[in-house]
């Protein structure tokens, strides 16, 4: 049952900050791990999790990988989204994207590597 799926899916504060961020923007993996301060393995691995309950989609651009919410899923937290603003911690991780998005930093920058490779 996908509805099993989906709970599971946002049964966990890391998946629910993933959340938080891309209702804003599509992002890709090292751009998550950088604003959410996570590693990379453990942010691919929170995303496969809500690639899997269809929360997540994906789409690749030259060698990097966005990930955005599905738009039918999106409905789905519409009304949660206003308890996600009260949250502290999802607050401070809005305010990182933001941050994130002045700086103008790109995956290149993050991974301080020209020749860096997206998966």
């Amino acid at each position: 049952m996908n509805l099993v799926r989906v709970l599971k899916a946002v049964s966990d504060d890391t998946r629910i900050r993933i959340i938080n961020l891309l209702r804003f923007e599509s992002l890709c993996v090292c751009e998550i791990e950088y604003i959410l301060n996570i590693s990379q393995s453990n942010a691919s691995r929170h995303l496969s999790k809500l690639m899997y309950s269809d929360l997540v989609s994906v789409k690749k651009e030259a060698k990097f990988v966005y990930y955005s919410l599905n738009e039918t899923e999106f409905k789905l937290f519409e009304g949660l989204f206003l308890d996600f603003d009260k949250e502290e911690i999802l607050k401070k991780d809005l305010d990182a994207l933001n941050k994130y998005k002045i700086s103008n930093l790109t995956c290149k920058d993050i991974k301080g590597d020209d020749n860096f490779e997206e998966s």
